[in-house]
């Protein structure tokens, strides 16, 4: 089995991890959601779950900076990803941005339209409401306090259905063991980004096309995100019959994101 390389590009104020695959004219970026272990970890598992578009695309993969802070804020990490955009030369790019990675897409968008010819917005928000505030508010907590199994399991089971949960039951089991002290920390700093996020007042400034995809059993988010976010942008919505994963889990869901790319 072949395995993805990982590299590194540094920007004026930070390094971050990317991974690169397909050769296609058009270009993709692929900005992931909050999670408690890298993106990068699971490189091999993108590349395969996403080679449907590496014909007819050169596929970027980012992770957040290496080097985090207190108080680093969604704003930071959308400019640092799009300085490592600029500094690879990618410009009028689709960019596919699922959850957290939604909210920093909001954000290239606005401060960088250069960078974005499409735009998809999947299981994202442009602002909290009471619900997703105390969930978050919960797992940063839980990171803070080192509880993995118990961060880890509520992060599965707000974000999966009870058919993959039940389906993937061994795996997960295992999974929820996993978290350093290192990646608690790090979790706890990118997920306090979310509490103060509000992109309510700019999402007009957003001129590419843009579709959001959202999920009516949204247990992390809530549906209602979707659609205010397609409505204060003004942009074609597709809510799915599923959970906040459903970007993981909709067997149409890849094949969506190609047609809206493509045209």
């Amino acid at each position: 089995m072949q395995h993805t390389i990982i590299k590194q590009i540094t920007t004026s104020k930070n390094t971050l991890d990317y991974f690169h695959f397909g050769e296609g004219i058009r270009t993709l970026v692929i900005i992931p959601g909050l999670s408690l272990k890298s993106v990068m970890l699971s490189a091999d598992a993108v590349v395969e779950a996403y080679q449907m578009f590496a014909k007819d695309f050169s596929v970027y993969v980012f992770d957040r900076a290496q080097k985090l802070h207190p108080g680093y804020t969604i704003e930071a990490m959308a400019q640092d990803t799009a300085e490592a955009m600029m500094e690879l030369g990618l410009s009028d790019c689709c960019i596919f941005g699922a959850s957290q990675g939604g909210m920093i897409a909001q954000r290239i968008a606005i401060s960088h339209p250069n960078l974005v010819h499409r735009m998809i917005l999947g299981s994202t928000a442009p602002i909290l409401n009471e619900h997703s505030r105390q969930l978050i508010s919960k797992w940063i907590e839980s990171a803070n306090q080192q509880q993995v199994v118990s961060l880890n399991h509520s992060i599965f089971t707000h974000l999966y259905s009870q058919q993959t949960l039940s389906l993937l039951a061994d795996q997960i089991a295992l999974a929820e063991q996993e978290g350093s002290p290192e990646e608690m920390a790090r979790f706890s700093i990118l997920a306090s980004a979310c509490l103060p996020f509000n992109s309510t007042k700019e999402l007009s400034q957003i001129n590419c096309p843009t579709l959001v995809i959202g999920a009516k059993n949204d247990r992390v988010l809530g549906a209602e995100a979707s659609v205010e976010l397609a409505k204060h942008i003004q942009c074609e919505l597709f809510m799915y019959d599923g959970e906040h994963a459903v970007y993981d889990e909709a067997p149409d869901y890849k094949n969506r994101l190609m047609t809206f790319f493509i045209k």
